[in-house]
């Protein structure tokens, strides 16, 4: 078993402790205590070794994108939220012109269409008062729907294409506020997200 690999994973694995690390508040022998215990290593390692490794990862923690850079994107950027919005999932059958359709008749009305394509099923961000249009084309179709929800789109400078770690920040801080994120994409640099209504005051 290799230790220093084991040791290595087990904190990439963990964004908190590779954090907390990389800013020096880490109690290594906790630490090693932790992840003997989690990986349930046994007499195979002992602590002292994985305590070494941990300080020795340390050091290679200065190439990692830090907090820092990740914030001074978060100040440049732009939130919008909308609100009364629905997701639909629905059956992926080939419905390429009757979805196209009802893009351009959503469009038309200056309201929002986001089309996520699976291997299975596609998922539609429409407006709640265009639901109806297609609970009428798929009445058959429709697998899933959810109301009461909301996009909120960051838009973000462009630096966020090539600063590792913008994603995972922001996902991270609706998991810590017990958030549920319903779907999430993004373009370039804009990142949406879609929660329940009732959680716009944490976002």
């Amino acid at each position: 078993m290799n230790i220093t690999q084991t040791t290595e994973d087990y904190i990439r694995n963990h964004p908190c402790i590779l954090d907390s690390l990389s800013k020096g508040l880490i109690n290594y022998s906790a630490l090693s205590r932790l992840i003997n215990k989690d990986l349930n290593l046994g007499k195979n390692a002992s602590s002292d070794a994985i305590l070494v490794a941990a300080r020795r990862f340390k050091e290679k923690t200065k190439n990692i994108t830090t907090e820092k850079q990740i914030l001074a994107i978060a100040k440049q950027s732009e939130c919008e939220i909308k609100n009364k919005i629905a997701s639909i999932v629905i059956e992926k059958k080939g419905y390429g012109e009757e979805l196209l359709e009802i893009e351009n008749i959503i469009k038309k009305q200056k309201g929002i269409y986001y089309a996520i394509e699976g291997d299975a099923a596609i998922t539609i961000i429409i407006p709640e008062k265009n639901v109806e249009l297609i609970e009428k084309k798929f009445k058959y179709s429709i697998v899933k729907k959810n109301l009461n929800l909301s996009l909120i789109m960051i838009k973000s400078p462009e630096s966020i294409e090539n600063t590792p770690g913008v994603t995972a920040y922001m996902t991270n801080l609706f998991f810590i506020n017990n958030v549920n994120i319903y779907e999430m994409m993004s373009c370039w640099k804009d990142t949406l997200f879609i929660v329940d209504s009732k959680d716009i005051g944490k976002v």
